[in-house]
């Protein structure tokens, strides 16, 4: 009798040790908790909400709420590609007032710290180089018989074609009078062009208006030339 009686009362420590600290690595396939009840069957009074509904890009991040209408001490929140296979994509990365760990290793999942009352959880989903649809699985415990198991998200899909890492093109052209030309291209993010034209032209009014100088000077001297061979034949005569 008395070794049933410590068995019951250890199992019960156990199990409202494990509930307080999160949810333990065994856990992490089937999201169950040890607290053996059964899950709710009826309608889940909470919410798994995203700040994004699709993903293009490694590293793009998307914010995870979880609240409802009635206030919960635990939850295990897991990132998978199919909600019902353990199979996680990316990392959640802990965000908000809630303490949280990862017991699943190197696997996208969070679960609580301590079992205080908590009325809303947030976290960041951050996507790898994985091109998979993803679904935020949460099990939520209100208490230790009150728990929901694998409550999903909408779906966050892959939106392949998108420019990720500064991709891009730029490229600039221009033209002068002298003939230069040049093109370049860089790696930021979005197209651009510079294209522009300019010449110097003149009529030459600056070279033509010495030459005319020049000439009459010229003409001013052979007349003044002759006019003083005249002069020196008329006297001489």
């Amino acid at each position: 009798m008395w070794h049933y009686l410590f068995t019951g009362l250890l199992s019960l420590c156990v199990g409202v040790r494990g509930y307080s600290s999160g949810a333990p690595g065994g856990q992490c396939d089937q999201m169950v908790p040890g607290h053996r009840v059964a899950a709710q069957s009826v309608a889940s009074p909470y919410t798994i909400l995203l700040s994004a509904e699709q993903y293009t890009c490694p590293n793009d991040e998307i914010i995870v709420t979880v609240n409802g209408s009635s206030s919960f001490k635990g939850f295990l929140c897991e990132a998978r590609s199919n909600p019902n296979a353990y199979n996680t994509v990316g990392s959640l990365v802990a965000s908000g007032s809630v303490s949280t760990k990862n017991k699943c290793g190197t696997n996208a999942a969070l679960t609580h710290t301590e079992g205080s009352i908590k009325e809303t959880l947030s976290f960041v989903w951050k996507s790898s180089a994985a091109t998979e649809n993803v679904y935020i699985v949460c099990t939520i415990v209100k208490d230790k018989n009150t728990f929901w198991v694998k409550e999903t998200s909408n779906m966050i899909a892959y939106q392949a074609g998108g420019q990720c890492g500064g991709s891009g093109s730029g490229s600039g052209t221009g033209t002068g009078s002298d003939g230069d030309a040049g093109t370049g291209s860089g790696g930021d993010t979005g197209t651009g062009s510079e294209t522009g034209s300019g010449s110097d032209t003149g009529s030459g009014t600056d070279s033509g208006s010495e030459s005319a100088s020049s000439s009459s000077k010229k003409w001013l001297y052979i007349v003044y030339s002759i006019f003083l061979v005249y002069k020196l034949t008329t006297r001489d005569s």
